[in-house]
């Protein structure tokens, strides 16, 4: 059965005084229990060169005083913001499906509120969404990953590496993500042909988008004169940042989801994509091996179901480790080896 995007229950808290029916792009945030990074991401908006868009904020029922928070600094602003409350909590998905649900521009630009995007950002975006209208590309901006307290930053080149096909693209996402959601600029069709973010699933439901996407035919451009922000604060969780059995096992259904997609379409799984899947489920398997064991089983009968013969994530000497003693004493050996100065794993 096809899902389809609905709303959640809300209310419209905040709207802009003037119409943004005619904006370019509706930049939609979700937000529950707003963190300091916020006025970060107020500033990046307010500095944008391209201002012909229009900010959707769902606050998915924070606690009081963070929603009272999120209205203040929404009421402090110029900026065009239409914010709407979930009556109930419904997590992240749902969240930019309601925001969706009432964006009214072309182009949709998700921006995660402790987050920020460059002054230029909207602007080259949009352009290159323009240069070949008619074409199924999504441009995005490479993630420089920021590092508050530190005072560093560093850049996410790995798209440079990336075959521009779907399928290297695919294999690609399922391992090491080249690209961050908020990143890309979607077109308002790509979004209705995937119907939005998948609200059932804990976390990476930002990865099954894009995944989805790719099976729906389209396919990601870089534009790397401009950067997604993704700021990391040391005293700061993100959602994907702890491992629940009930995360675990939201990264093997998007796994699953990527398998199932090929046999409803009739066509057998391409052979980097298979081995992109075992490696992402047994990485999984072997990140949560102590904490998670069930999850992390069945993400192991998984890999074996796709490929009995797969090779093992890890380097050689952990591999080997592995096959001889098993999983828990080759974290154990290699855990004991990089505390020990100069040792190199290959």
């Amino acid at each position: 059965m096809k899902r389809t995007l609905e709303a959640a229950p809300f209310d419209t808290i905040l709207a802009p005084t003037a119409s943004t029916a005619s904006s370019a792009v509706s930049v939609i945030t979700p937000v529950y229990n707003l963190s300091r990074g916020f006025q970060d991401t107020v500033a990046s908006l307010e500095a944008q060169t391209l201002q012909d868009f229009e900010w959707i904020i769902v606050d998915d029922r924070s606690d009081p005083e963070h929603a009272a928070a999120l209205q203040t600094a929404c009421e402090t602003t110029a900026l065009p913001i239409t914010l709407l409350r979930h009556r109930e909590n419904h997590r992240q998905g749902q969240a930019r499906n309601t925001g969706f649900s009432v964006a009214r521009a072309g182009f949709i630009k998700f921006l995660d509120a402790d987050d920020a995007i460059d002054p230029e950002h909207l602007e080259h975006l949009l352009n290159a969404a323009h240069a070949d209208p008619a074409d199924k590309r999504i441009p995005f901006a490479p993630t420089k990953h920021v590092f508050v307290e530190r005072g560093i930053s560093t850049e996410n080149h790995s798209y440079r590496t990336v075959e521009p096909t779907r399928d290297a693209q695919l294999s690609r996402l399922l391992t090491a993500p080249f690209l961050h959601h908020c990143g890309a600029l979607f077109a308002r069709a790509a979004i209705e042909d995937a119907a939005g973010y998948d609200p059932t699933l804990a976390t990476d439901e930002d990865g099954d988008l894009l995944l989805r996407l790719l099976q729906a035919g389209w396919i990601y451009e870089p534009v790397p004169d401009v950067f997604y922000l993704y700021r990391h604060h040391s005293d700061l969780r993100r959602v994907s940042s702890d491992d629940t059995a009930e995360k675990i096992a939201a990264r093997r259904q998007v796994g699953t989801n990527v398998m199932d997609a090929f046999q409803l379409r009739r066509k057998a799984l391409p052979a980097e994509v298979r081995a992109a899947l075992c490696r992402r489920f047994d990485a999984l398997a072997v990140r949560n091996w102590n904490s998670q064991r069930a999850e992390a089983q069945k993400l192991l009968a998984t890999a074996r179901e796709i490929d009995p013969n797969y090779v093992w994530s890890g380097s050689r000497l952990e591999r080997t480790v592995r096959q001889i003693a098993g999983i828990g004493t080759a974290q154990a050996v290699i855990s004991r080896l990089r505390s020990i100065r100069g040792v190199r794993f290959h």
